[in-house]
This record gives C-alpha cells, structure tokens and sequence, in this order.
C-alpha cells in the first residue's frame, strides 16, 4: 500500500531512510553518517517536500520516495529507497506514479548513480530518459520524465 505521508509519519520515513543508506550506500550521496537524526529535521524534510510517500507491507515501511521542489520551477524525484524483499513486486513503480501523478504538468527529473542499474531500469521503464550522460559534481547522472504521448 502507498500511502502519502505527514510530518507525523517521520518514524517511518527515517527508519527506511537508514535502512536505505545502510543496506545500499554506494546508490545515495549523503552517508549515514551525515545524517542529522533530530526529530525537527526529519519533520523538516517531509514538510519541504511537495509529498513524501511510503509504501508499506502490512505495517513495515519497504518503499520510499519524495517529490521535491526545486529553485527552478522543476521538481525532483529523490530519497526513492525500496527494500530488497519488496523489490520486484512492482512497489517501485508505485512509488514513481506517486510522484508522477502529483507533479502533473511540472516538469519532473531525478539523480541517479551510473551503477545504479536496476534502479535506471526501472526508471527507464516508468518513462525517465538520461538527460545529461556525464556525471554532475556528486557523481550522478540526471534523468528527465518523458511520459508517452497518448
């Protein structure tokens, strides 16, 4: 189940969020040591967002992501996370339709590292392109949402 989440859901969010940076460093550019573990910021980090979501299987938190603005008018799909039991069984392609069908019309992109493949594939899948091939200053490569035209 997707759910779109509050700041009173930063318990859940921050659990898979050091689930996401322990289990799979190499695939995010913070660490989980530059983490600020406050409640404030937690809370901070939801309420910034246009939305945060979380997938859960039954009660436990097993997908991740957020949509947020950007300075640009654009808005970046990040933090997206979904733990390896839940992977395949279509909780990342929930997760990405979220934020699809919340930006609407803003243009949308993400970042992602070039090792990254299974997570390319699946945003290739979702209608992502690469957009900038060479790798930004953090080492990740930019997609952009290329939804097909009806």
């Amino acid at each position: 189940m997707i759910t779109r989440i509050s700041a009173d859901d930063w318990r859940d969010w921050r659990t898979l969020r050091i689930r996401a940076l322990t289990e799979a460093p190499e695939a995010f550019v913070p660490t989980l040591e530059s983490i600020d573990d406050r409640e404030s910021v937690w809370r901070g980090r939801i309420e910034a967002a246009l939305g945060c979501w979380l997938a859960y299987d039954g009660a436990d938190p097993v997908g991740m992501v957020a949509a947020d603005p950007m300075p640009d008018g654009r808005l970046q799909l990040a933090s997206m996370f979904v733990a390896g039991p839940a992977r395949g069984d279509g909780v990342g392609a929930a997760l990405i339709a979220a934020v699809t069908a919340a930006a609407g019309d803003r243009p949308l992109y993400l970042r992602v590292v070039p090792g990254n493949v299974a997570a390319r594939s699946v945003y290739e899948t979702a209608g992502f392109v690469i957009d900038v091939a060479d790798p930004d200053c953090d080492g990740c490569l930019a997609m952009t949402y290329a939804p097909p035209h009806s």
